[in-house]
């Protein structure tokens, strides 16, 4: 009766080792190369090189899990719209779960401009530019950095009239003005009038006619004295 009871004892030592064994074959273990994959925001397409290259297949969004990964170096890629792109490298190892939770930084939203410029050329060319006074340079030119609103326009060159317009300039746009110059009108000079011949001849007989009458009342006055 020992002898089976004993028996018994050893059976049902076996079966429990046996059901053990079992059991913790079943247990839940991580699959050979597991990774799991979140980011935050979620829904970003997910690109995984391994290391027998990139992964071709469906498209993968956060959140998913990769299971049955050879262990070895993976580089993950995330990309979603509005954020900057996001990648990392990560080492698997058999049976040992490994998880990636990604920050996506958003995209910065690029400054509007708060000024704008104005492109200014002459006809004929080199003329010089002032805005609201203020000398700009020799067309053709653009002025860069100017604030929003009406401006004033000068353009200036020798032997041309000056020219001047107004402006409008919006933020982030450029205002283009031509300006035609137009030549200065040169002044016709003021004739000398002529003097008549006939008129220079009496004039020079009245002279001599002078000089002669002076010269015989000095004459006389000597003769009187003696």
């Amino acid at each position: 009766m020992k002898k089976v009871a004993n028996m018994k004892g050893i059976i049902g030592l076996v079966i429990v080792l046996l059901l053990a064994g079992v059991a913790c074959s079943t247990a839940v273990l991580p699959p050979e190369g597991y990774l799991k994959v979140t980011s935050s925001p979620s829904g970003a397409t997910i690109g995984l090189e391994g290391p027998e290259g990139p992964f071709v297949g469906p498209v993968w969004k956060t959140p998913h899990a990769f299971t049955n990964l050879e262990p070895g170096t993976y580089t993950i890629h995330l990309h979603l719209e509005g954020y900057q792109d996001w990648s990392t490298t990560v080492q698997l190892i058999a049976y040992t779960p490994s998880s990636i939770d990604a920050t996506l930084a958003p995209i910065p939203t690029p400054t509007p401009p708060t000024t704008g410029s104005i492109s200014v050329s002459s006809s004929p060319s080199g003329a010089y530019i002032y805005v609201d006074n203020t000398y700009k340079g020799i067309a053709p030119l653009t002025i860069t950095d100017v604030s929003p609103g009406t401006h004033a326009i000068k353009a200036t060159l020798a032997g041309y009239q000056d020219w001047s317009t107004n402006v409008q300039v919006t933020s982030g746009s450029t205002a283009s003005v031509s300006a035609s110059l137009t030549q200065a009108s040169t002044p016709t000079p003021t004739p000398t009038p002529k003097v008549p011949t006939t008129v220079l001849g009496v004039i020079a007989a009245l002279a001599i006619s002078g000089i002669i009458a002076a010269a015989k009342v000095r004459r006389g006055g000597k003769y009187k004295k003696k």
